[in-house]
């Protein structure tokens, strides 16, 4: 029986968590947070930055002095502004799951959390274009991370700054252009490929995904049968590709695609992602599994 990877309430994203922003912020780009405090937070922190500087940090703390607040503050230059505290309501509990949505419009930050307004923030960094960073830290458990009104730069790179490991997932959101022909995605050691996912929309006619490795300059076999292609131009998708110590699997929007077996074996030297070619890329993300149930 196929392997599958475990449900997806298992995954964590790391924190520290850093999103870059390619193109920065504009009226009406949505930050969507999904996470749990931890069952013993004092506190968590979404910092959205430009550079050094924040431009609106956003701090729940579960007690200070007694009392459960919520701070929202700018730091421009190294300097800290005036503190805004004031709320009629904290909307979060250790280990109760949350939805943060942060609309930034022309004038500030509007927060929602669980779909009811929390509180409006007044932009003091005004260039929106320069506010390139999310920042999430401390106390939280991270689920994932989404920001719409922007696709990601194709050509588009990943740095894994540990490299892989067992039950280290690849969640990758987009989809193929209205026009495409191929995408690649490319899970690299140096020069060379340890897993090459192409899809391709007309290859004599058929719709086919190449598997292969590319380890010193030279391409192994290539993998191509399957029974479905589950990609349609200008249809989103997303593909999950889960590394264990045998292999990757690969589903995509939630159906089990393909497992394909390493043949580079150094996981810790597997250090970047590359994705390119005719596919429109919402964002990228790192998880660990570290729940996982895999039934065999």
């Amino acid at each position: 029986m196929p392997q599958t990877m475990s449900k997806s309430e298992g995954l964590s994203l790391k924190v520290p968590y850093v999103q870059i922003l390619p193109e920065g912020l504009k009226d009406q780009t949505l930050i969507a947070i999904y996470g749990v405090p931890k069952p013993n937070a004092e506190g968590f922190e979404i910092n959205i930055c430009n550079g050094t500087d924040i431009a609106f940090q956003f701090n729940p703390r579960f007690n200070e002095d007694g009392k459960q607040v919520i701070v929202r503050n700018t730091r421009i230059n190294g300097f800290w502004g005036s503190e805004e505290r004031e709320l009629p309501v904290f909307p979060f509990t250790p280990g109760k799951p949350f939805e943060i949505k942060i609309l930034c419009t022309s004038s500030g930050f509007r927060v929602e959390v669980d779909n009811n307004h929390l509180l409006n923030y007044t932009h003091r960094v005004k260039e929106l274009d320069q506010i390139t960073h999310l920042h999430i830290h401390q106390d939280i458990f991270l689920e994932r991370v989404h920001v719409d009104g922007f696709f990601l730069k194709v050509p588009y790179v990943q740095i894994l700054p540990e490299g892989l490991k067992d039950k280290t997932l690849i969640k990758i959101y987009g989809e193929p252009k209205e026009s495409a022909e191929k995408f690649d995605i490319n899970i690299c050691n140096g020069t060379d490929i340890a897993f090459h996912f192409n899809p391709r929309f007309n290859e004599d006619g058929k719709q086919v995904i190449v598997r292969n490795s590319l380890i010193n300059d030279v391409w192994g076999p290539e993998e191509k049968e399957l029974l479905s292609f589950p990609f349609t131009p200008g249809k989103p998708f997303e593909i999950k590709i889960l590394c264990t110590s045998s292999g990757y699997r690969v589903k995509v929007d939630n159906n089990n695609l393909l497992n394909y077996a390493h043949r580079m074996k150094e996981l810790d030297q597997i250090t970047h992602i590359h994705i390119h070619r005719d596919v429109l890329l919402k964002y990228v993300q790192i998880a660990e599994d570290e729940a996982a149930d895999i039934a065999t």
